[in-house]
């Protein structure tokens, strides 16, 4: 495994099939994996706080390791979670939950839509799902003339 540079260069050469840690979003409780083989690591909190469905999902997780006493695992031994999903729409949307003033939508509208559609299927909510719906109207409204 390696890790991605702000470049998108890794610091070791690696084949094809293998999965590459995110340059920024690397520390977390939880590892997700994307259709491009780059895994973010991310705390499960802060999905939680603006995700039902990660909130519920880490509710039911709580529920399971007190009624069997064990502890949540460690990143390095947590098991990798498969989302099928470009790296890119994840990476967006992390910059606005992690970052203190995240930067606006640069992407194309493609992106934009792809982000909206990311939103509404994990039920974002909040200033995240405010902020996508302006961002994805402003894309609509600067589209390059053809």
């Amino acid at each position: 495994m390696s890790t991605t540079t702000p470049s998108g260069s890794s610091k070791h050469t690696r084949s094809e099939d293998e999965d590459q840690i995110h340059w920024f979003h690397r520390f977390g409780d939880l590892q997700l994996r994307f259709t491009d083989k780059i895994i973010f690591k991310v705390f499960s909190e802060r999905l939680g706080a603006v995700n039902s469905v990660f909130k519920d999902m880490m509710d039911i997780g709580q529920q399971k390791s007190s009624t069997t006493g064990t502890k949540r695992k460690s990143p390095p031994d947590a098991d990798v979670i498969d989302v099928e999903c470009k790296s890119k729409i994840l990476e967006i949307f992390l910059d606005m939950i992690n970052v203190p003033k995240p930067s606006p939508l640069t992407s194309d509208f493609v992106c934009s839509l792809r982000l909206q559609e990311f939103c509404d299927k994990f039920d974002i909510t909040g200033n995240i799902k405010d902020m996508v719906t302006d961002w994805s109207s402003l894309a609509t409204k600067f589209k390059p003339s053809e």
